[in-house]
């Protein structure tokens, strides 16, 4: 099997993004640095890192979008709707049998935020230019 890779976000605001990606996530995560917050979540590791952070400058915004598990795709959908985070495909069933939605986050970073339970590891999603 196949390693997940952390995901790694630039952010304007650490603060920001802390309480955006908690609101997303269901959960607080750490600040693992001062410049830096990471969750831990289902298999995946996202790492964000604000301005002032050494790996701020080594991270590039990515139109390529961030694969987020999550258990409760529709109340993710409803709470990043409320933020005023752009969508950019709403929350449906994809042919591929993924229940998920894509959004962009207030720095530039895309999300395909996936119902997990129904994530099938499979690289062929909609390109959303």
């Amino acid at each position: 099997m196949t390693p997940v890779l952390p995901v790694h976000l630039r952010v304007g605001d650490i603060d920001e993004a802390a309480a955006f990606y908690a609101l997303v996530l269901g959960m607080q995560g750490e600040r693992t640095a001062n410049e830096e917050h990471t969750f831990r979540f289902m298999d995946r590791t996202l790492v964000c890192f604000g301005p002032l952070s050494d790996g701020y400058y080594h991270v590039q915004v990515t139109s390529t979008p961030s694969e987020l598990l999550v258990g409760d795709a529709a109340a993710v959908f409803n709470a990043v709707c409320k933020s005023g985070t752009d969508i950019l495909m709403p929350l449906q069933w994809h042919p591929w049998g993924e229940y998920s939605f894509y959004a962009i986050d207030a720095w530039g970073n895309s999300m395909n935020i996936i119902q997990a339970d129904t994530y099938t590891g499979e690289d062929i999603a909609p390109t959303l230019n």
